[in-house]
């Protein structure tokens, strides 16, 4: 199966995100750099600005796929489970 360029472009994306969230894990308080980055991606730094136009911009998608991400499970308990309490502790 052959993937098409928007699902290679937005896959790059996605993996861009996560390795930005995995190095404000692993770093917490240490400065991110474009080059870090880019390293621990296996891709040039000019890769990530194929994707995003700023590191400000990265930061806001990485905020957008946090919330996308917990409000995705948020509903997928709100459907799944039926009664209130369940859905409560689900969700805490």
């Amino acid at each position: 199966m052959q993937t098409s360029r928007a699902e290679t472009k937005r896959s790059r994306r996605q993996d861009i995100l996560e390795a930005l969230a995995s190095e404000l894990e692993q770093r917490p308080g240490e400065r991110i750099t474009t080059a870090k980055l880019a390293a621990s991606l296996g891709v040039s730094e000019a890769a990530l600005y194929r994707h995003f136009p700023s590191k400000a911009r990265m930061f806001e998608g990485l905020i957008g796929f946090a919330e996308d991400t917990v409000f995705g499970l948020i509903q997928r308990i709100l459907q799944d489970e039926q009664i209130a309490l369940h859905r409560i502790e689900k969700i805490m």
